[in-house]
C-alpha cells in the first residue's frame, strides 16, 4: 500500500483498537511494514515484477524438476 495511505489506516486501527472495537496488534502483525508499502507507483510496479519474476522462476524450477531435467537459470529479466 502506498505510505501515504498507511499512516490514515493505521489511525484507524489504532481507533479501534483503543475503543476495544479489536484486539491490540502489532502493526507488523497486520501486515504494516517495509516491504508491503512503497513511496511512488513506479515502486510498486518493480516490486510487483520481482515478485512475478520469483514466481515465473520457480515454477520453471519445478517443472524442469517433474521433467526430470537439469535447471539452467536463464534469467533474462535482470532483476
Amino acid at each position: 500500500m502506498p505510505k501515504r495511505c498507511q499512516k490514515f489506516q493505521m489511525d484507524y486501527l489504532e481507533c479501534r483498537m483503543k475503543n476495544n472495537l479489536m484486539e491490540k496488534e502489532s502493526f507488523e502483525k497486520l501486515g504494516f511494514n517495509n516491504k508491503t508499502s512503497w513511496n511512488t507507483e513506479a515502486e510498486m510496479k518493480k516490486d510487483l515484477f520481482k515478485k512475478l519474476v520469483e514466481i515465473h522462476k520457480m515454477a520453471d524450477r519445478n517443472i524442469y524438476r517433474m521433467k526430470g531435467y537439469e535447471y539452467v537459470d536463464n534469467n533474462i529479466y535482470h532483476v
